[in-house]
């Protein structure tokens, strides 16, 4: 492929060396005045404070979660505890009325 280009007639060789490299751009387009950073600063800082607010939330929501799902773990354990004692008493409770009716039985069945 060829490359072929025609100059305009007003494009023409430039000096590089005519241009001087600028190294204070920044003070051109932003002057250094109380005014500029004092608003950058609260810029950042504005920034800065709902970046940590929205943190504050998440962390405040996770640790809700972790508290409510200790809650439900705690509940289960409660809950098979309370049952554990209730299903003993109700064995010891039933082992008592079979003893009883067993003696009962015996002392019927020695009378006769």
């Amino acid at each position: 492929m060829l490359d072929i280009r025609v100059p305009l007639e007003e494009e023409s060789e430039v000096d590089r060396t005519s241009f001087k490299a600028d190294t204070d751009i920044s003070r051109n387009v932003f002057p250094e005045n109380g005014r500029s950073a004092r608003h950058a600063n609260e810029i950042v800082t504005s920034d800065l404070s709902r970046v940590l607010d929205h943190l504050s939330d998440k962390l405040e929501v996770f640790t809700e979660k972790r508290d409510l799902d200790n809650i439900a773990e705690n509940w289960g354990q409660r809950k098979r505890q309370a049952d554990s004692i209730f299903t003993d008493l109700y064995s010891r409770e039933l082992r008592k009325l079979a003893a009883k009716k067993y003696l009962e039985e015996v002392l019927k069945n020695k009378k006769k």
